[in-house]
Order: C-alpha cells, then structure tokens, then sequence
C-alpha cells in the first residue's frame, strides 16, 4: 500500500488542545494558517505519514518543526524522505519562532 505525506499546520490552545488544523500537499499552502492562529494560539508546523497495511489498517506518524527545523525522523523513527528536508531548506528554514504570531483581539 502506498505511503502517503502532507503538511499541517496546528492552531494549539493554552491547555495543549489542537483548536484548528490546516493540511496542504505543498508546504507554501500550509504557511500561511501559521501567522493566523487565534489569540492565545500558537501555531505547530509538521509533516504527517500515513501508511495503510494490506488489511488496511492505518499508521499514522508526524515529524514536527523546532527551533533547529523540521525533525529528520518521524516520532515512530523512520526517516523523513529528503523531498521534504529540501522542501523544508527551500522555504527558508523558517522555525516557530518566527513563522508564529499570536493575534491580539
């Protein structure tokens, strides 16, 4: 079965809650949801792995931005293909920090 990637953005609250996710094929579709979080929002940036089994059972498995970039590996430790490392180094290597706003009402 195929392995399948996107990108999100997620509008995380106060309490660690995901408020709102943003999914693109591309990631300079999911940009610009990072700057839009609501007041008292930040705004995580990842890479999301699906795999189906042959009985079609899903793995899914993320790869998240920090202050160094984009994780190398996913959180189940297999490795994020270098078609997104560059994708990633090609935007700029733009880290939370300074992607994130948090919007005053």
């Amino acid at each position: 079965m195929p392995t399948l990637y996107e990108w999100v953005v997620e509008h995380i609250d106060e309490h660690g809650d995901i408020v709102d996710v943003f999914h693109g094929d591309k990631l300079a579709a999911v940009l610009p949801w990072v700057g839009e979080a609501p007041s008292g929002c930040r705004s995580d940036i990842g890479l999301v792995r699906d795999e189906v089994d042959s009985r079609g059972k899903l793995y899914r498995s993320w790869a998240y931005v920090d202050a160094d970039g984009l994780a190398e590996e996913f959180d189940n430790g297999r490795r994020v293909p270098k078609r997104f490392l560059a994708e990633w180094a090609s935007a700029g290597k733009p880290t939370p920090k300074s992607l994130n706003s948090t919007k005053e009402s």
